[in-house]
């Protein structure tokens, strides 16, 4: 549920990088059955720490079982993903 350990510094030092009209989608993997009450936390923490730093969020982040075959969730994800990037293109 944490953020990798080799991510931490990067996070740490998200403040002293200008997120001001960057837009971000974030996904991950992880152990829902291992760690139920942090399943992809990490997921939560960079949109909450991106969005602080005032970044727009494009679409809410996914979070995959490393356990379950979820190809068709990702790539539906990925789908919307790029329907989003390219309607915010157009405007």
């Amino acid at each position: 549920g944490d953020l990798q350990e080799d991510f931490e510094d990067f996070y740490d030092d998200m403040g002293n990088y200008s997120f001001q009209g960057k837009q971000f989608a974030v996904f991950g993997p992880g152990d829902e059955d291992g760690y139920p009450d942090t399943f992809c936390a990490a997921v939560d923490l960079l949109e909450e720490k991106l969005s602080g730093l005032g970044a727009t969020k494009i679409i809410d982040g996914l979070k995959i079982d490393e356990h379950d075959e979820e190809e068709d969730l990702l790539n539906k994800w990925a789908d919307r993903l790029l329907d989003e990037v390219n309607n915010t293109q157009e405007v």
